[in-house]
């Protein structure tokens, strides 16, 4: 955290304008990594604080998905871990468990599925017509997995090993909320500007 304090420092050296200690994220700075951290760690002023600085550098750390073994008492161990990998892990969106299979998507449209058992990679592609940013996690039902793009995509994928895309839906507006399937076969999404709620026909 030292080393991300002195980068902070010199951020704010080289493009603060302002007589706070921020940067006014989409004026003097023009990738949109800031953006999105004051968008989705922050308070979304257009401003860029320490504490937002350092909620970015946390979340912008190596990732790993880990599987663990339950029981026992006191701290986990090496002993406890079944398996661990670090590829194409999400930086916001959970991974989904469905019969004995786990899913997850990167951005960038990254689609995985793994051995819930063994973390074997089954199958691993893009996701054509979806190759954006994730902030939604995925949703299973009707042995299918349910994937929202914050561009506003909707995928129906269908849940197995050798999973397959069945459908992309375009609604135009961002999601950043997970979607929500009831006992009834709706699902329901929200996103930046309405809900929704589809059944089947």
């Amino acid at each position: 955290m030292e080393g991300a304090m002195k980068a902070w420092e010199q951020f704010l050296q080289k493009w603060n304008r302002t007589p706070e200690r921020s940067l006014r994220v989409k004026e003097d700075w023009h990738d949109d990594t800031l953006a999105r951290a004051d968008r989705t760690f922050g308070n979304n002023d257009g401003m860029l604080d320490e504490n937002e600085w350092r909620i970015l550098v946390r979340n912008n750390r190596p990732r790993s998905l880990t599987a663990v073994r339950l029981g026992g008492k006191g701290e986990v161990t090496d002993s406890h871990v079944l398996w661990q990998t670090t590829r194409a892990i999400p930086a916001v969106s959970s991974p989904v468990a469905f019969q004995n299979l786990l899913f997850y998507i990167r951005d960038g449209g990254i689609f995985t599925s793994l051995d819930a058992s063994t973390g074997k990679v089954l199958k691993e592609a893009r996701l054509e017509g979806a190759i954006e940013k994730f902030f939604a996690s995925l949703v299973a039902g009707d042995h299918k997995i349910y994937v929202a793009s914050e561009q506003g995509k909707v995928i129906v994928i269908r849940a197995a090993a050798d999973w397959e895309v069945l459908s992309v839906q375009d609604l135009g507006e961002e999601i950043y909320a997970t979607p929500a399937v009831s006992d009834d076969g709706r699902i329901y999404i929200r996103t930046s500007k309405a809900m929704y709620c589809f059944e089947r026909r």
